[in-house]
């Protein structure tokens, strides 16, 4: 199984290579062109002269992966640059992978392709108890007390940000999370994000009821118009909906007393609702 995390360094080599180099010939490049170390640990992303394939090597501490990638139509916004090897972090890759390119332009990143929405999604529980978080007191005053519900009452949502604009969208969810429920969710999601006629891609997790047989049929219909591209397994935090609920969190509940499940639903649905328009805060905080 691959881990790849934040902290995972990532050297992509600025020039292309033949498409038909594999373990050997690309091992050879990263010890020659990038004057690197193969069995390092950094992953190293080569595309071929077409730009429309793109290969990982890692080595895992016992053997060396060779993932590769083929688009079926476009090709991939390669970075330039000066060197043979260029630093990427993690949240760019995602972005290569998903064919956005990643040449800055005063902080941001752009899609290259017109005619595609990214959209991220994701669920979240927020609980009653609440959560504590450090903040600063003049030394004159008391320490605040901050009350806490004592039972673990909690509530659930469905959520999904189109990445270009910040427009949210967002299903609260009394029942538990299921292939059932994830679905009645994916089916509006599909009726909102496909009517500006692009091309939509869901960046997600993976778990379980994401892949649930019970909507296989119906996802594999909608492709490839509208179709959910999985982040590697165990890296949760490469979902930019994440960013979304920790500022929920530290909008709404962090040191916020609720006597009773309704007043958190208030509170929350109030900062959702905000949110249900194209706007710019989502738009910088799932920026990748």
């Amino acid at each position: 199984m691959i881990g790849l995390g934040l902290a995972t360094r990532i050297l992509l080599a600025t020039e292309p290579v033949d498409g038909r180099l594999s373990f050997n010939g690309l091992y050879a490049l990263v010890q020659n062109r990038l004057a690197a170390d193969p069995l390092s640990g950094q992953v190293y992303v080569f595309t071929n002269r077409r730009r429309n394939r793109l290969k990982l090597l890692l080595f895992d501490g016992s053997g060396l992966w060779l993932c590769t990638k083929r688009l079926e139509r476009g090709r991939l916004g390669w970075p330039n640059g000066n060197s043979p090897g260029l630093p990427l972090r993690m949240e760019q890759l995602l972005a290569l992978i998903h064919g956005v390119e990643i040449q800055s332009r005063r902080g941001w990143y752009r899609a290259r392709d017109p005619a595609l929405d990214l959209w991220a999604l994701d669920e979240v529980h927020f609980c009653l108890h609440g959560s504590r978080c450090r903040m600063w007191v003049p030394w004159e005053q008391e320490d605040p007390v901050v009350w806490h519900y004592p039972g673990r009452k909690s509530v659930g949502y469905f959520g999904a940000v189109r990445l270009r604009d910040g427009l949210g969208l967002f299903q609260k969810e009394p029942a538990m999370f299921d292939g059932v429920t994830f679905w009645n969710f994916l089916q509006r999601l599909h009726q909102v994000s496909t009517q500006t006629g692009r091309r939509v891609i869901v960046i997600t997790d993976n778990a379980k009821y994401h892949h649930a047989k019970l909507h296989q049929e119906w996802r594999q219909q909608q492709a490839p118009s509208f179709q959910l591209d999985y982040l590697p397994p165990y890296s949760p935090e490469l979902n930019p909906i994440e960013r979304v609920w920790k500022r929920v969190r530290r909008n709404c509940v962090h040191n916020v007393y609720f006597a009773a499940l309704r007043l958190l639903v208030e509170k929350v649905d109030a900062q959702f609702l905000r949110w249900s328009e194209p706007n710019a805060e989502l738009t910088r905080l799932c920026a990748i």
